[in-house]
């Protein structure tokens, strides 16, 4: 995982925080108890919101899923998060009214605004994929049915996020589908001198030293290998 999609997921996360705050507000805005905003009911909201996540896998990678299956899991999230935050809140009395009503408002806004801003980050990070800001550089081992498919499939569909730089093997299989940029002894030399991110081995099942030398060679330089 390169360093902009690392920081594309810490945008996620300051995200959430900020529509957590933002939900608060509105909803005592809404009711017209601003007068009761209490900084510890939002860091609580905040803290139970992250923890949640855990469970509700939240932020788990969708990229390639429809926004709507995205929704579902903001919807389980927040039913997750309610349960949590009014035994919390029954426990802790915070001060302040935190009643059905509240939670309406506050959960309302909350689903409004997860939902508005993830889906531009969506649209941002398909982007970002499409003009190749983001995208994990990939070297593929092998000239196999596998690698073919392999290749042919990220190009078509971008949004996976990886773009095949080239590929090695002993002989020049694929021809111009996909650059050619060695045999397997250069390995060493290209990940050392090539800006890389992962590894992709397609070598047949059959030749397990050769997999197991490149395993090797991955691991020596610490790139990721598949």
């Amino acid at each position: 995982m390169n360093k902009k999609t690392n920081r594309f997921i810490l945008i996620r996360y300051v995200n959430d925080a900020f529509v957590v705050i933002a939900a608060y507000f509105a909803a005592l805005w809404s009711l017209g108890h601003l007068d009761q905003w209490n900084p510890i009911f939002g860091i609580l909201a905040i803290v139970i919101w992250y923890f949640v996540s855990s469970f509700s896998k939240l932020y788990a990678d969708r990229r390639s899923n429809k926004f709507a299956e995205e929704i579902i899991f903001i919807v389980y999230h927040l039913i997750l998060f309610t349960i949590l935050l009014s035994s919390s809140l029954f426990f802790l009395k915070p001060s302040g009214v935190y009643d059905f009503s509240f939670f309406v408002y506050f959960i309302g806004s909350n689903f409004i605004l997860a939902a508005v801003t993830k889906y531009i980050l969506r649209k941002n990070r398909h982007a970002a994929f499409y003009q190749g800001r983001m995208n994990d550089l990939v070297l593929l081992v092998g000239a196999t049915v596998a690698a073919k498919n392999f290749y042919d499939t990220v190009q078509k569909y971008y949004y996976y996020g990886y773009k095949c730089i080239g590929y090695i093997d002993d002989q020049d299989k694929l021809k111009k589908e996909c650059a050619y940029l060695g045999n397997l002894n250069d390995l060493h030399t290209i990940l050392r001198n090539t800006e890389i991110d992962e590894v992709f081995i397609a070598l047949p099942t059959g030749e397990n030293e050769k997999i197991q030398n490149c395993i090797a060679i991955c691991d020596g330089l610490n790139i990721k290998v598949r």
